[in-house]
């Protein structure tokens, strides 16, 4: 049975994605998030498995998901799965038309789709067809798995290389430095777009290799640089903790860990790093790293807000 992984804005979940999902489970695996995702579980690791995994991603194109840095990147994890002779990407037209697609993306547009406003039903079908036509050819067309494995190791090793001629200086230490105090940045500027009550706003601490972030409800953001030395940052790491703090009358001890996950900075050029939380997963870039954090970060508030409604 193939398996599919579905691409999607949360903001489409209630109308449009949870009840597809539904009907794709009576003829396909599906790779879900509200399926795949635990509290705690590193968002990033989780969906490269995905990724990795499934055999087509149904990408359902809204107005909700052009706006969001982590659905592009799982598009782009999908496009870097295929090749010249199978088309894994499978893409939903829901609320908007060829050029807001266009827009996006010109290969997408140009790729065959369906349309949500034929109904779930008449989607799913569409969905089968494609997936059936698709093994039909693919196994008379066999992809060049030797090629795509050459080109994958040309990739990593010039990685590799650069990792070592640029992470072992004082240079590169620096430019460590400085990508994360951009990090700190970026993540405190999304949270300052928004107008808060004083009571519930956002505090922000930070230096060179460290920042963290008060939220609303004692939920805190702490990103830390270890092994980070003076002369090289080649065995560096970058640790990103989410805690609830300890109340005024509590021991400060009894701060609650929410989330923790690790990232190695790695060199996306020269000049520029980037971060990856295995050899094997997908790079990150500044500003996808930042969006992360922000995303985890409202979602550790959310999940508190519900708890304190229940309580």
């Amino acid at each position: 049975m193939s398996k599919l992984f579905v691409s999607h804005a949360s903001e489409d979940k209630d109308a449009f994605v949870r009840p597809l999902v539904a009907e794709l489970k009576k003829h396909f695996e599906v790779w879900f998030d509200e399926f795949e995702l635990n509290l705690g579980d590193s968002l990033r690791t989780k969906i490269d498995a995905g990724l990795h995994d499934c055999d087509f991603g149904v990408v359902v194109l809204s107005p909700s998901f052009f706006s969001k840095k982590w659905t592009v990147a799982e598009v782009n994890g999908l496009f870097a799965l295929e090749d010249s002779n199978r088309k894994i990407i499978l893409p939903i037209w829901y609320q908007v038309g060829e050029k807001e697609v266009r827009d996006f993306s010109p290969i997408l547009a140009d790729r065959r789709a369906t349309v949500a406003s034929k109904g779930i039903d008449r989607v799913v079908e569409d969905i089968r067809t494609a997936v059936e036509a698709s093994e039909r050819t693919h196994q008379v067309l066999s992809p060049d798995a030797g090629r795509r494995a050459l080109n994958g190791m040309m990739q990593n090793l010039y990685s590799l290389e650069l990792d070592d001629r640029v992470l072992q200086t004082e240079a590169g230490a620096r430019l460590f430095r400085k990508s994360l105090s951009r990090i700190g940045d970026l993540v405190w500027s999304t949270l300052q777009s928004v107008n808060l009550p004083e009571r519930k706003r956002f505090n922000l601490s930070k230096s060179l290799e460290h920042f963290q972030i008060q939220g609303p409800l004692r939920v805190c953001l702490n990103v830390i640089a270890l092994n980070a030395a003076q002369h090289t940052v080649r065995d560096a790491s970058v640790w990103v903790s989410f805690y609830l703090r300890a109340s005024n009358f509590e021991d400060a001890n009894l701060s609650q860990k929410l989330e923790e996950f690790f990232l190695r900075p790695t060199c996306a050029a020269e000049d520029r790093i980037a971060y990856r939380e295995t050899p094997d997963s997908a790079v990150l870039s500044e500003e996808a790293f930042a969006s992360h954090l922000v995303e985890r970060l409202c979602l550790h508030i959310t999940k508190r807000v519900k708890q304190q409604r229940v309580d």
